[in-house]
């Protein structure tokens, strides 16, 4: 192995690392929404302290579904003779199309269905990215003036939802079911 790669349980620590980062997120959102919660000191020059949390939560669910879609593509070089030329073809493509070809990449029959949850989160997470980490203005502040927090909280939840459904479709591990440890990451936020 070539020193900057890393190997399945180190990517893990990484992925989990942004998957915890969008809980903590996600649970910081969830209390503004809490009667009686103060919010925080912020100087008047930044956006309002519930709009800092929904992009924040946002940024880290983007992270969290990147990390994971290239944790999966690893896997499948390493474990399922997906060559290197085609990784590099999937690394440099947009998240959703990441997403999308998963299935095949593992040699399962599944088509990942953006129109409907839980992969529409991934969809939208996708659509979301080069307007926050290229931070165009314009378009990132409509769109958090136009996402409640509530729909902010849901991309949450259907990403983590989206993320086992897909272990499930591609049968990761002998895995038949839909984990309950795993499900239940988002259930402080469902409704």
């Amino acid at each position: 192995m070539k020193k900057y790669e890393l190997d399945s349980t180190e990517r893990a620590i990484i992925w989990n690392t942004f998957l915890s980062l969008a809980y903590t997120s996600a649970g910081s959102l969830k209390r503004t929404q809490t009667p009686g919660w103060k919010l925080p000191y912020w100087r008047s020059n930044k956006l309002p302290s519930q709009e800092i949390l929904k992009l924040q939560l946002l940024a880290w669910c983007i992270l969290s579904a990147e990390s994971r879609a290239s944790h999966l593509i690893h896997e499948a070089v390493e474990e399922h003779d997906l060559s290197k030329t085609k990784e590099n073809e999937l690394r440099h493509q947009p998240l959703s199309e990441e997403w999308k070809a998963l299935p095949s990449v593992f040699k399962q029959n599944f088509d990942v269905d953006f129109s409907k949850n839980p992969h529409k989160s991934v969809k939208s997470l996708s659509d979301l990215r080069n307007d926050l980490f290229h931070v165009n203005y314009g378009y990132l502040k409509n769109k958090l003036d136009e996402l409640t927090s509530d729909q902010v909280l849901n991309l949450f939840v259907n990403f983590v939802d989206a993320m086992e459904d897909m272990n499930v479709q591609l049968k990761r591990g002998g895995i038949k079911n839909a984990r309950p440890e795993v499900l239940r990451i988002a259930d402080p936020f469902r409704h």
